[in-house]
């Protein structure tokens, strides 16, 4: 299970000049291939107009506050509290992992059919 919500909450680490660490090169690049990750599985979410919109956005810091500042809205109807529960949806180790991927669908399956 990728944890991808450190990317959202935290910047690139910075190396800085003249460190040579070959572990912190590896460390960074870590970083950088998972929050490439961690961006397009965010967009590829999206539907084709809110994709247009959002793929220009151009970290997962400001893709998160946009979503937030979208869908948090107190006069949110259905769909937007059905984008939230999909937004704020967490994988926990202590339920197994077949039951956390059908309430996963079952909140992506309610925005499709709204």
């Amino acid at each position: 299970m990728m944890k991808l919500g450190k990317f959202i909450q935290k910047d690139k680490p910075i190396i800085p000049h003249g460190f040579e660490d070959v572990d912190t090169f590896t460390s960074v690049d870590i970083w950088v291939h998972y929050y490439f990750i961690c961006k397009r599985y965010i967009l590829n979410r999206l539907i084709d107009p809110s994709y247009r919109v959002y793929c220009k956005i151009p970290t997962v810091k400001e893709l998160s506050r946009s979503f937030d500042k979208k869908y948090r809205g107190e006069d949110a109807g259905c769909q937007k509290f059905m984008v939230v529960k999909f937004h704020d949806f967490k994988m926990v180790d202590s339920k197994s992992i077949m039951d956390q991927v059908k309430a996963f669908q079952l909140i992506f399956h309610e925005i499709a059919a709204e």
